[in-house]
């Protein structure tokens, strides 16, 4: 064969290589299918689900292709489908549910295709387990052979520029209260946290007891300032912030001051070459100090969890702190030892971290992700209490939580993996929310359930009368050509759909949801603002009642009484578009508050209105309902205020002042402005100052408090 003719066959066997391997990483794969002693467990009456890395074709998917086999090889019946975009495949249970604690085996034919016509490799039987209560992880081994086959079916994602990946990423009241009555005065006449569930208080950066003022500073110290307005408010103490320390989050419960922050623990000053790649150790860690004497803060506690803070709670004196804890799976080929459950400390029983013991670790049944959620319990009334700690195989993401369940909304988005480009594919987006039952320290998993779309924050979650209501948005809100919709979802007990409201404000997304009592309320926008006014009395069949459309749209809502809503958010301007045939443009246009009058369900209306400043304009209010200042007896309302203005006809933003902001907000009178805190703004500047902006504002008697990272200011407070 002549020189010319091997480089012709040579090229040949190139793009018949590359041709297979395309048509190979092409082919459709269920996503970390079991093998090996990593099974599949489903409930005896549970939906399973099984995703796959493209789109099946739905034609080919029926009883040939797709059927379940028990342990005498003999069909049990159920129903299989497929969503909308093909990438999941729904295994219905029997009827009257599998027999629990038999194996079952889940056979895919290579007669399903996908939607290029492509079939899965080969014949393929699916082990599974039934269950009818959280299965522990059996061994170390059980373990890496979980995560190796996750890092499988992310390598195979990895190989292919055109495949997808799943991503996981916080009003309602317990028993339908909502919070407002603790959000203004208080006992002692002082400011409480702006809570969402009565009785269920949320962490913050700022807390008083009604004498001293706790806060955390822009040197990430503790201090403690004594409420004294007419005195110096420099620091009567300081707890100093420690290296590899980082506080974020306090707490204050009977003279009980909890600090939460990111620990970071180095691995080690004298690294070997085989651990060079191996990373420090961020850990979650909760200070519990007394301060029975406020001027001399002692340490009792601290309680740690690998993984990066998610969220707190506290019920009494009970602290729950949930952390998310991802191994580096990616190590494991280069270092098989590596541990990969997370670990903990308690300072009662020595200031080392021990991994979580395997049979402590449970596998939450439908869910394949190199994840743990680790909800850590403690009572800080008590140093010598037992510290509960609950480990779960799978992520989670929003948090909310009631006075007897924890819920974790972890929601699944699909990305196209491009050069260059990640955006999101038309998909069917599906939240999975797992709820825990609570009793003081004791945490216990109870149930999940699956919702259409994604979850925007807490306040799209709300538990009443034993029934779950989330409002979720699904589909494309990228681009001009939007797909998306607004739903509305009630769960029971079991966490099973009884009803739901589907299909609102095509195009659009929630910006807001409060839930008070049996009515729902939920804000989405595009260039109007829809307020939409649910009925939620019945779980099986809640409708919409009224939509109110106005320009602008809220990012909180807060009940003022049970017939007035309040709404913070912003302002824009829709302008036509100089490109014929393209949307409008809309354009912020400072920030507003709405007084919503909800009396009539029917017609709903904007009462009054407040627009402050222009495009730029800026309150931390609008992402963190924490930062609203209340007094309820006084009908006070306040937060921290960043103004800019539009300058000319050249639309530059030109920097006005920055402070804070109170108003007097009633149903009879409207939305009248009490008291202006601004700073006196320095010549020529041209922009805020980060450093002195105002965090936070509480009230102490007669006397309002600004908060900031530099220092503390006092005010009086508007009659």
């Amino acid at each position: 064969m002549n020189k010319k003719n091997w480089i012709t066959a040579a090229v040949l066997v190139v793009l018949a290589t590359g041709l297979g391997l395309i048509i190979f990483y092409m082919q459709p794969e269920v996503k970390g299918a079991a093998s090996g002693q990593s099974p599949n467990y489903v409930f005896t009456d549970k939906e399973w689900k099984l995703q796959f890395t493209k789109p099946l074709n739905k034609e080919t998917i029926n009883e040939k292709s797709v059927y379940v086999l028990n342990k005498e090889n003999e069909r049990v019946a159920v129903q299989v489908a497929v969503n909308q975009s093909g990438t999941t495949l729904s295994i219905t249970s029997p009827e009257n549910g599998y027999q629990s604690l038999q194996e079952y085996t889940l056979h895919l034919s290579d007669q399903i295709k996908s939607r290029m016509g492509l079939g899965i490799r080969g014949n393929q039987a699916i082990p599974f387990q039934v269950i009818n209560e959280l299965p522990a992880v059996e061994s170390v081994d059980f373990l890496k052979d979980y995560f190796t086959s996750i890092l499988k079916s992310q390598k195979s994602q990895d190989r292919n520029f055109f495949s997808t990946q799943t991503e996981t990423s916080e009003d309602s009241a317990g028993a339908g209260e909502t919070a407002d009555s603790v959000s203004g005065g208080g006992e002692g006449d002082y400011s409480q946290t702006n809570n969402q569930v009565e009785g269920v208080n949320e962490a913050d950066i700022v807390q008083t007891d009604g004498e001293f003022i706790f806060h955390i500073n822009n040197d990430q110290d503790i201090e403690i300032v004594k409420a004294e307005p007419e005195k110096s408010l420099d620091p009567a103490a300081t707890i100093d912030s420690e290296e590899n320390f980082y506080p974020s989050q306090l707490f204050l419960s009977d003279q009980k001051l909890i600090v939460i922050g990111e620990k970071v623990i180095p691995h080690s000053d004298k690294r070997t070459s085989r651990e060079e790649y191996v990373m420090d150790k961020s850990v979650t860690a909760a200070r519990i100090y007394d301060v029975s004497n406020q001027l001399s803060p002692k340490l009792e506690r601290e309680v740690g969890t690998e993984g990066y803070f998610n969220n707190a709670r506290m019920i009494d004196s009970t602290l729950y702190f949930i952390t998310v804890f991802t191994p580096n799976i990616w190590l494991m080929e280069d270092f098989p030892d590596i541990e990969l459950r997370p670990q903990t400390m308690d300072s009662s029983n020595g200031d080392n971290y021990q991994p979580v013991n395997v049979e402590d670790i449970s596998i939450i049944p439908d869910v394949k992700q190199s994840q743990y959620s680790i909800v850590t319990a403690v009572d800080v009334s008590d140093p010598d209490s037992e510290v509960t700690t609950e480990t779960y195989l799978g992520g989670g993401g929003q948090v909310y939580m009631s006075d007897k369940s924890l819920y974790l909304a972890a929601s699944n988005q699909e990305y196209s993996i491009m050069p260059m480009d990640i955006m999101p594919v038309e998909s069917d987006q599906e939240t999975t929310i797992y709820k825990f039952d609570i009793d003081g320290v004791n945490v216990g998993f109870a149930a999940k359930g699956t919702v259409r779309g994604s979850v925007l924050n807490q306040f799209s979650m709300d538990e009443h009368d034993g029934h779950l209501r989330v409002a979720t948005t699904e589909g494309n809100t990228f681009g001009n050509d939007r797909s998306s919709t607004n739903n509305l979802f009630i769960l029971n007990e079991k966490m099973e759909q009884t009803g739901s409201v589907e299909g609102l404000a095509k195009g659009e997304r929630i910006y807001s949801a409060r839930f008070m009592g049996d009515k729902a309320y939920m804000v989405t926008f595009r260039e109007t603002d829809p307020l939409f006014v649910i009925d939620v009395a019945s779980p099986e069949k809640p409708e919409v009642l009224g939509e109110l459309k106005i320009p602008g749209f809220s990012t909180y809502l807060h009940p003022l009484d049970e017939n007035h809503l309040i709404g913070f958010g912003l302002e824009t301007e829709v302008k036509k578009s100089d490109a014929a045939g393209d949307p409008p443009i809309v354009t912020q246009a400072g920030m507003k508050i709405s007084l919503f009058d909800i009396t009539d369900f029917a017609n709903p209306k904007e009462k009054d209105v407040e627009v402050i400043g222009g495009p730029g304009t800026f309150s931390p209010l609008m992402n963190d309902h924490k930062a609203l200042f209340h007094h309820k007896d006084r009908s006070l309302f306040g937060f921290p205020i960043v103004v800019y203005d539009q300058q000319g006809q050249t639309g530059d933003m030109n920097f006005i002042n920055q402070g804070a902001l109170i108003y007097t907000i009633t149903a009879e009178n409207g939305i009248q402005l009490a008291s202006e805190l601004y700073d006196e703004k320095q010549k020529n500047q041209q922009y805020e100052d980060w450093d002195s902006e105002i965090k936070r504002m509480i009230y102490i008697g007669e006397t309002v408090y600004t908060v900031r990272g530099n220092g503390v200011q006092a005010h009086n407070l508007p009659e």
